[in-house]
């Protein structure tokens, strides 16, 4: 890699920078279409496929439309955006929201009719964090070479790259940064408090068509798909560590496909940095550089925190108002850099805890429970009225088992109850 080639990224990132003291956060959702009888995945194609339910979904009300290859793979609108991953995983992304109200109010407005057509063929939308009937093995990637070189990549680089590409699903919440400072210190926080995350948000009960035998089934995943390009970002705990740091560590993975306009091309082994070698990288390569890479929190022009699964309405807004709650005081965020320094042997200790033991286990040394007990009273005091968000949180902390332990509708009878 050369210096042009880390100072393009390391632009790219500084464009990212927000002047506005708002906190806003941008969220995704997946979901896995399944067959109503018999749970099984639900086909892209065919009249009763995913790509029949997208178009009868914009012809009620129309979008522009995302063509590829003659097929219809997405549609954008001017509160959010759906987008099909490898095995047709119905994905939503919201735009940028500063109330968490806001998130609720455009989630169900989606569901509502997003429900109502995929009924109408015999389908439906499961917010889980895996496929819980079908075999990945039997289901076929969506038209686009995107995939199919990712697939073929994956093949060799880990052992677990289709049960990702094809049977996993997320949330994803994405802040925004104001400096360079200010985004090492809420990325570094982001994998500090991510075995808090992921162990509240732990939504696979079923792996493969059988019981999953621990928790953090996703995570398990992740940390066997590529070492290049996941997990966690090599160095992040060195004095040095920025934007340009991160972009050299771009730059040293390999690419596996590039982009030109709408079409894509195999670049194999290849690093970013040798595919780039003998052009310019333009503010678009360097969004499509950032894509193809897969941590655990992610820099594109904004930071995006990946490592929850798939969650139902309530818990999308509990997830998103405890990162709220955290991330929008700058006195949290010191408070706990502070109490919990970057530590990436921590991290990953804490998580193997978590998969053995659950809510059982221990984050830094301490109990899961207390951990993430800590963490929701802090982002209540900073949340005001949006605290009753986080209700489900506490309700899941109080029970000791998590939402692929304990069925999601106990919540709401509580809720209900109460």
């Amino acid at each position: 890699m050369s210096d042009k080639q880390v100072e393009s990224l390391v632009s790219f990132f500084e464009a990212g920078c927000k002047t506005s003291e708002q906190f806003n956060m941008g969220v995704e959702i997946e979901h896995i279409p399944v067959d109503i009888r018999t749970g099984e995945a639900a086909s892209f194609y065919g009249e009763d496929g995913v790509e029949t339910v997208l178009s009868e979904y914009n012809n009620f009300m129309p979008g522009e439309m995302v063509i590829h290859n003659r097929y219809l793979l997405g549609l954008t609108y001017r509160d959010y955006n759906i987008t099909l991953e490898p095995a047709a995983q119905f994905e939503i992304s919201l735009k940028p929201c500063s109330e968490v109200g806001e998130i609720k109010y455009i989630y169900e407005q989606f569901r509502a009719l997003a429900d109502m057509y995929f009924k109408k063929h015999g389908l439906k939308l499961l917010n889980i964090g895996y496929q819980p009937v079908s075999h990945v093995a039997d289901l076929k990637l969506i038209p686009k070479e995107r995939y199919e070189y990712m697939n073929d990549f994956f093949l060799t680089s880990g052992t677990r790259g289709m049960n990702m590409m094809r049977g996993t699903a997320s949330t994803q919440v994405s802040v925004d940064y104001t400096s360079e400072k200010d985004f090492v210190r809420k990325f570094r926080l982001a994998y500090i408090l991510g075995p808090a995350f992921r162990i509240l948000t732990d939504n696979v009960p079923i792996f493969e068509g059988s019981p999953a035998e621990s928790h953090l089934m996703r995570t398990q995943i992740w940390n066997n798909v590529d070492p290049a390009r996941c997990g966690i970002i090599p160095g992040i705990e060195r004095k040095d560590f920025g934007f340009k740091a991160y972009g050299s560590w771009l730059l040293s993975m390999p690419l596996i496909l590039k982009t030109t306009g709408d079409k894509s091309v195999c670049t194999g082994n290849k690093t970013a940095g040798e595919v780039y070698a003998d052009t310019d990288i333009t503010p678009e390569d360097a969004a499509h550089i950032a894509s193809m890479a897969f941590p655990d929190v992610r820099l594109k022009q904004f930071i995006e925190i990946r490592m929850a699964d798939s969650l139902p309405c309530d818990l999308i807004c509990a997830y998103a108002a405890l990162i709220k709650g955290i991330f929008s005081s700058k006195a949290s965020i010191s408070e706990l850099i502070e109490k919990y320094p970057i530590d990436p042997e921590a991290i990953k200790a804490s998580d193997a805890s978590l998969m053995e033991k659950g809510f059982a286990g221990e984050i830094y040394g301490r109990g899961a429970i207390d951990f993430c007990r800590e963490l929701i009273s802090l982002a209540s005091e900073n949340l005001g009225d949006e605290s009753k968000y986080l209700a489900p949180f506490e309700f899941c902390l109080n029970s000791g088992k998590t939402w692929a332990e304990k069925p999601y509708e106990s919540y709401l009878e509580s809720a209900s109850a109460n």
